[in-house]
């Protein structure tokens, strides 16, 4: 399979869905299972990593113990960004760590009162002063719950978009005023239709006045506005965003279908693995979707490298002329590295050491490629102390 061609043409897959349940049972996106709940737990402070949010909690106040006041949303701390909070949320997923008084919008309120008030939030912008001894720490909490039904009925066109087969911009087009009537879901609308016009971008599709690297901002814009709805759909273009900035941990733990999951876990384990990092690669997978959502939302270069990946290393070392082709294409400079992880692997297979060498040394000096170029170059070595 060669590089694919311009985005604006039909779009195939083995099966479509018709059917509006496509968003509300596993079997909508074939294999869906929601968020990977093998996550990894990273300190906002440090480099430590930990397996559960418990352990999290306990490192930060034994290796962090700072004196100011701490809030916390789901776990995670609340920084200077505003943190936007679109689907329901329990009282307990708030929590304050040394603040003596809070201030709401300006109000005091006791501390234990906070979060069952947040809680009660459906649509208001929060100001939130901590008090502590001698210091007062501010974030801004942006709250607006979407009402489940808008959500259902913004899940319904983008299946009828997809349904049409193609991705332009007048099929976005179509899709915003098909949504107009969702009010509440406005900012999942805008999610959406900033991915979708990020990827024609990135396809540089005629009918696009988007200049390519336009794409970057609007991945960004769409990823940052889908984070607060926990939606199969906004999982898949959070997990697609994050495939193609090469962050595969996040990607794999995202991923609501089996085949974006097991090519972010191969990449995932292939950067991290010091020696016999091709294992990774082995196995082939389908690369098939019967999700028309994914077929639309998935652009023809993640596409491709999906494709490539899935037919093992066997079938990466059958296309090396096609891989070699596509680090001539003017893609974006993520999927080329992509590329040439797949590449590299191949060439060893092949036995062109020789350009897997050459492509280890290009890729040594990035932080998210040492150690698989370390790796790699290791293997080569190892094999030529046994030829000799």
């Amino acid at each position: 399979m060669g590089p694919a061609g311009c985005r604006e043409r039909e779009l195939r897959m083995g099966f479509w869905h018709t059917g509006y349940s496509e968003f509300h049972e596993p079997t909508g996106f074939g294999d869906w299972t929601g968020p990977d709940l093998t996550m990894r737990f990273d300190c906002e402070r440090c480099s430590a990593s930990f397996n559960s949010l418990e352990v999290l909690r306990k490192h930060r106040f034994e290796a962090h113990p700072l004196r100011q006041p701490r809030a916390f949303f789901q776990g995670f701390e609340l920084g200077a960004q505003t943190v936007r909070i679109r689907s329901p949320f329990a009282s307990g997923d708030f929590e304050f760590a040394l603040a003596q008084e809070v201030r709401v919008n300006g109000r005091a309120m006791p501390v234990s009162r906070v979060a069952p008030h947040l809680a009660l939030l459906r649509d208001e912008f929060v100001n939130l002063d901590l008090i502590g001894t001698g210091v007062t720490v501010s974030h801004r909490v942006d709250i607006r719950i979407a009402r489940d039904e808008d959500l259902k009925g913004v899940e319904a066109a983008l299946l009828r978009i997809a349904g049409l087969r193609r991705l332009t911009v007048e099929t976005i087009q179509i899709l915003i005023r098909e949504c107009e009537a969702f009010e509440s879901a406005k900012d999942f609308v805008q999610g959406l239709t900033r991915y979708l016009y990020g990827v024609l971008a990135k396809e540089r599709a005629p009918s696009s006045s988007l200049h390519f690297d336009e794409y970057l901002r609007y991945f960004n814009e769409a990823e940052q506005t889908l984070a607060g709805f926990d939606r199969p759909v906004a999982r898949l273009i959070r997990a697609l965003v994050a495939f193609h900035f090469n962050r595969f941990a996040d990607a794999r733990r995202l991923a609501p279908t089996k085949r974006l999951r097991t090519a972010a876990g191969a990449f995932e384990s292939l950067l991290a693995a010091k020696q016999g990092g091709s294992g990774a690669f082995g196995a082939p997978f389908s690369s098939k979707t019967d999700s028309a959502i994914e077929a639309l939302l998935t652009d023809i270069h993640s596409e491709s490298i999906l494709a490539w990946l899935a037919s093992g290393l066997d079938g990466m070392a059958g296309a090396l002329g096609n891989l070699e082709a596509a680090l001539e294409h003017p893609w974006a400079e993520y999927d080329k590295l992509k590329i040439r992880l797949m590449l590299a692997e191949s060439c060893l297979v092949r036995g062109d050491d020789q350009r897997a060498r050459q492509i280890a040394r290009e890729l040594i000096g990035l932080p998210e490629t040492e150690t698989w170029a370390e790796g790699l170059l290791g293997r080569l070595q190892a094999k030529d102390v046994n030829n000799d």
